[in-house]
């Protein structure tokens, strides 16, 4: 039999924190009964130690205790977090919470925090057993994040909090951007010369291209290729943003510069592309991306200093 001495688990009193678990890495659907390893909590990067089933689907496994009989007669619930991406959550071998309709359902669970109640007709008041696990296909990361139990009215302050900062919050904000860039889109669309309302509303298309994975529950499209899309879109975000601020300060040579922009945004798709393949560190693409920031911001400080107004300063 195995055991985790709570002396090991930090507490955040009335709050526990369960830290030291055992991983499995058994493609069933059913807790395993042995191969079971030590570990800590959270657990990242569990991809590349997992096994693929027949269906390409992997599964990690971890498995904590706790003693009921320090939360007295509370109404207890397990919070947890960082989850990719499909989870389920089993107390005492019964199943309590899961995150996705059925294994096939393109989830994702690293954006969501998660509150699971638990019946108190399954809490014993010696020793209980907590297991979690997350599914994933072999292509893409697969963790188990933190897990905490304690009286359900504490983590579920924390759950909406954590909710209305990760998620909910965003995504009003994210849609009300989307609105208004429609807005701009259609007012563009009468003046046709004002160039700076095309790129306000080109950044408000891209970032929400960018921020929609933050928040959204399920991935319209293949995973890969979604998380893939959401990550080249940073490079024309931020495109769209400076052509933005060289458009409405009318900088020389700015119809340039914005074509500079775009183009080397499309060459850093396809240099990161082509480093994904050949799983080749993309760091060099990402830092290139910095310097045309810092670079066309360098631009907007040396026409601020020979023509030094507020939208200058505000811009810059």
């Amino acid at each position: 039999m195995w055991s985790i001495s709570h002396g090991q688990a930090r507490t955040l009193s009335p709050v526990l924190v369960l830290q030291d678990a055992e991983l499995n890495f058994t493609p069933t659907t059913s807790i395993p009964a042995s191969g079971w390893i030590s570990t800590k909590l959270p657990a990242n990067a569990l991809s590349t130690r997992a096994f693929s089933g027949e269906d390409g689907i992997i599964n990690a496994w971890a498995r904590m205790s706790f003693n009921g009989s320090q939360f007295g007669n509370r109404a207890l619930a397990i919070y947890t977090e960082n989850n990719r991406e499909r989870l389920v959550v089993f107390l005492n071998g019964t199943e309590v919470f899961r995150n996705s309709p059925d294994d096939n359902a393109h989830v994702l669970g690293w954006n969501h925090p998660y509150l699971a109640p638990l019946p108190n007709a399954l809490v014993n008041d010696a020793r209980n057993e907590i297991v979690v696990r997350v599914s994933s296909r072999a292509d893409l990361n697969m963790s188990i994040g933190g897990v905490e139990i304690g009286p359900h009215d504490i983590l579920a302050k924390r759950y909406h909090m954590q909710n209305m900062l990760r998620i909910s919050g965003p995504l009003a904000a994210n849609f009300t951007m989307l609105f208004l860039t429609a807005a701009v889109l259609l007012l563009w669309l009468v003046r046709r010369s004002e160039e700076t309302l095309l790129w306000i509303a080109m950044t408000g298309v891209f970032w929400f291209i960018r921020n929609y994975h933050f928040f959204t529950y399920q991935a319209p499209m293949d995973p890969k290729i979604f998380g893939e899309i959401t990550y080249y879109s940073i490079y024309f975000a931020i495109a769209a943003s400076l052509s933005f601020c060289v458009d409405f300060l009318k900088l020389p040579n700015r119809k340039l510069i914005i074509k500079l922009m775009f183009g080397l945004c499309f060459l850093f798709s396809i240099w990161r592309f082509i480093a994904v393949q050949f799983q080749v560190q993309d760091a060099f693409v990402n830092l290139a991306a910095l310097l045309i920031v810092v670079g066309v911001t360098w631009l907007m400080i040396k026409d601020w200093i020979r023509n030094p107004t507020p939208d200058h300063a505000l811009l810059v």
